[in-house]
């Protein structure tokens, strides 16, 4: 049987954290568990995506 499992991260940048009337709930927090997630599925051989919408 084929392992089908990925770990998908969408659109996850910089300007998400700099919206002052849009402070996101513990974004320290959020970043760490981000970074754990991708550590712990590259570990577990999970094929990881991000995908980023660049706008200009």
């Amino acid at each position: 049987m084929v392992d089908k499992t990925a770990l998908v991260i969408i659109d996850i940048q910089k300007g998400l954290f700099i919206i002052e009337d849009f402070p996101l709930y513990k974004e320290d927090v959020l970043i760490k568990n981000i970074q754990l997630l991708i550590k712990k599925a590259r570990n577990a051989g999970v094929q990881t995506i991000f995908n980023c919408k660049i706008c200009s």
